[in-house]
């Protein structure tokens, strides 16, 4: 049965998206708050395979199938503490002062796998929230000083892997104003 698409057009359908990231990974136990994020997105990349025909005088596309469908995140973390520099630094932690300081061991842990899940939180527009299986690495750089009086953050990348629970991911869309309608 298809889905109504909605209310359209509804001035409620605008957003301005904000929420919390939550991350599960596969060598700790629990979920953690990942603190506040700056930004989050979300990526589709999809190959695809043209067929062309070569007969009736000039060549033309017949046929077009998908042949690679895959997915990344991007966002970009503010709080720095031993978990997001862990990440970043895909490193693995260790207390070294009874719990007054940490340790991080840079690249010993390059499969930095797990359940990231957004909660969408904003005011504004219905709420969006995601969940999925990532295998995530840095995509910039982490600053120890700077030049300027910037705040300092954490950018972290994931391509999306299949899971047998969240699939490839998926999104979930809440209604927070009555115009958002199934």
């Amino acid at each position: 049965m298809p889905v109504s698409p909605g209310t359209i057009p509804a001035i409620t359908n605008y957003q301005i998206p904000t929420g919390k990231v939550y991350w599960t990974d596969d060598a700790i136990s629990g979920e953690f708050d990942l603190g506040n994020m700056v930004n989050f997105s979300i990526a589709n990349n999809v190959t695809t395979k043209d067929h062309i025909r070569t007969y009736g005088g000039s060549r033309r596309i017949d046929k077009t199938v998908v042949t690679l469908a895959t997915g990344e995140v991007k966002f970009t973390l503010d709080e720095v503490t031993q978990l997001a520099i862990s990440m970043f630094a895909l490193g693995t932690v260790t207390d070294n002062t009874g719990g007054a300081g940490w340790d991080i061991m840079q690249l010993t842990k390059t499969n930095f796998n797990g359940v990231l899940r957004i909660a969408g939180d904003n005011l504004e527009g219905p709420q969006v929230d995601w969940i999925g299986y990532v295998n995530l690495s840095p995509t910039a750089e982490f600053f120890l000083v700077r030049d300027n009086d910037d705040w300092n953050t954490i950018p972290l990348q994931g391509k999306i892997q299949f899971h047998a629970v969240h699939g490839f991911g998926h999104f979930t869309l809440r209604a927070l104003h009555e115009g958002l309608t199934a």
